[in-house]
């Protein structure tokens, strides 16, 4: 893979995890979050990469779905883009974020973790599109894991799984890692476009919430419908 794909790539992730740790910086902290991309760490060796598992029906399987929280939540709506939709679940709502095409926050989460209230973390997703520049798509998560990898050295990448989401070839990988004192949760989610392009679903929350909220990243990852003429 050239340099500069690689370069991209390498953005892409510490987007994707750098985010992870410093996500409220949308809202409180938006200076802070250039210093936290670049400072993303060294390549580690990959552990624990489970084979990969075919699911034709989605992105991932079903889990059971407990809610956060009993309070008034904001209605759940359909996110029209230019170039995709996708549905936003009840109680999140998508924020302006330049360098991605869409950054959705649950602003009603109440995650039980000291240093994530510290942080002001909230579970969150995110999409990115990308141009392959003639490498597939499995040449693309191979170097966005590697990335990860590099990012925390004690990352868990398992539950990898290929299908289709509405029409598309899909590819999706879990992750957990560590970062600031935080145990997070992700699910990243790859749909090819209908070009030379790749879509990115991000999903993030901490270990603790992640059986609560992984049916809700699915559902969503699985309603994410592509445009016509969307590559470029």
């Amino acid at each position: 893979m050239n340099k500069k794909s690689l370069l991209i790539i390498t953005v892409l992730v510490a987007l994707i995890l750098g985010t992870v740790a410093v996500v409220y910086t949308i809202v409180y902290k938006k200076a802070k979050l250039a210093n936290e991309l670049i400072s993303a760490g060294k390549s580690q060796q990959p552990q624990n990469a489970e084979n990969p598992q075919n699911n034709s029906s989605g992105a991932v399987g079903g889990a059971k779905e407990n809610k956060p929280s009993d309070r008034q939540l904001s209605p759940a709506y359909v996110l029209e883009k230019d170039k995709f939709s996708i549905s936003i679940p009840v109680g999140w709502k998508d924020e302006y974020y330049p360098s991605v095409s869409a950054m959705v926050l649950n602003q009603a989460d109440e995650l039980n973790d000291p240093a994530a209230m510290k942080d002001g973390f909230k579970s969150y997703f995110s999409v990115s599109h990308e141009d392959l520049r003639g490498h597939s798509r499995e040449e693309y998560a191979n170097e966005v894991k590697k990335q990860i990898m590099g990012i925390s050295k004690d990352a868990i990448i398992n539950n990898e799984k290929y299908g289709t989401i509405n029409g598309h070839d899909s590819y999706s990988f879990e992750s957990k890692l560590t970062r600031d004192g935080i145990n997070f949760r992700v699910l990243l989610v790859f749909v090819k476009g209908d070009s030379d392009d790749i879509w990115t679903m991000s999903f993030n929350t901490t270990e603790v919430y992640w059986d609560s909220y992984k049916s809700i990243f699915t559902d969503t990852a699985n309603s994410f419908k592509i445009k016509s003429n969307a590559a470029g």
